[in-house]
């Protein structure tokens, strides 16, 4: 048995709604920026579906930065991640005794390598503790540290999985060819953590079941990201095309029983991505949680599954409801699994 239980949402510290972003924008396109701007780029952030992101810094911080910085991206991750994790056990009435692993998530492995060490300082985990670090993934992350995650609480470990992006302070100066997807993953990352428990049994009423896993690698040149492989540039995927064109590669693949799930747990990547699906035969039941929180947080990267399933907790679906998680990253990797919304054990 594996149980998703009810996960702790860190969401960062200064929102930002879309007209103040395109304002910022806008204003660095009037002093000489050399961003290239769309030329209505209002019109670019309302197809996006985001009216809201937040972003570690203040705005203004986030536009004068002309570099992708490892530095402050990692310790935004280190400070979101660790209250993510704080939260999740504090949820539950667990301490860090009753872990058996400990799963951790981030787009960028130097920024995860940071975040690992930090956890370790600041939690004081006992050397004995497996760590697992999943990086590289992308917007994947997610899915696939639930269904490792998964692989454990089957054989009666606990586990904690926690994910952490700050793409406000990673994303490059948008100069070159990268402008426009530089412009579009401005509009559409945001900034925050999640994390959550997985268990034999579960903790919380109600929770998610696992029951199987689905997975598709596909070993396409063109939806690869660019070689050689730039982890900064890792958080513009959503924003270009290749985005958009992974969805459409693997939607026709997963299993037609589940894309007519009653709910879903779906990355919320951009709208594009999300009507790729539907045109793919996802029913607008598993999508719709998606599109709700991508106009509410933003794509937060891996951890957007999380975001979703903390939104289904306050609108919760029928008990025995089945659910389709789903997730791609960059290019090359689809995740996903059929779940079931349980009241104790199915």
């Amino acid at each position: 048995m594996a149980y998703v239980n009810r996960p702790a949402i860190v969401q960062a510290a200064h929102e930002v709604s879309t007209d103040e972003l395109v304002a910022a924008v806008e204003e660095l396109g009037e002093l000489g920026s050399s961003h290239p701007l769309d030329p209505d780029i209002r019109q670019v952030a309302l197809r996006l579906g985001v009216q809201r992101r937040r972003f570690a810094r203040p705005l203004a911080s986030v536009m004068r930065s002309r570099r992708g910085s490892v530095e402050r991206t990692t310790a935004d991750v280190q400070q979101l991640g660790e209250r993510a994790v704080r939260q999740a056990l504090d949820t539950e009435h667990l301490s860090i005794a009753d872990l058996d692993g400990l799963i951790m998530f981030s787009t960028d492995a130097r920024v995860l390598l940071g975040l690992s060490a930090h956890l370790t300082h600041v939690l004081s985990l006992p050397r004995s503790l497996p760590l697992t670090a999943l990086a590289a993934l992308g917007s994947a992350g997610g899915a696939q540290a639930l269904s490792v995650a998964a692989d454990d609480a089957r054989l009666g470990k606990c586990v904690l999985v926690v994910g952490a992006e700050a793409p406000s302070s990673a994303l490059p100066d948008s100069g070159g060819a990268d402008g426009v997807d530089w412009l579009v993953a401005r509009m559409l990352c945001s900034d925050g953590a999640a994390a959550t428990l997985v268990s034999p049994d579960p903790l919380s009423q109600p929770s998610v079941y696992i029951e199987d896993v689905w997975q598709r690698a596909a070993l396409d040149p063109g939806l690869a990201p660019p070689y050689p492989y730039r982890p900064e540039t890792a958080h513009t995927f959503d924003a270009s095309p290749r985005a958009v064109q992974s969805v459409m590669a693997a939607a026709p693949h997963l299993p037609p029983s589940w894309k007519q799930a009653d709910f879903g747990l779906v990355h919320p990547g951009s709208t594009a991505q999300l009507d790729a699906l539907a045109a793919g035969g996802c029913a607008e039941a598993v999508l719709s949680p998606a599109r709700v929180s991508l106009a509410e947080d933003g794509n937060v990267g891996g951890t957007g599954l999380l975001h979703v399933l903390r939104r289904l907790h306050a609108v919760r679906p029928p008990v025995g409801s089945t659910g389709l998680l789903f997730a791609s990253g960059p290019g090359f990797y689809a995740h996903a699994a059929r779940v079931c919304w349980v009241a104790g054990r199915p």
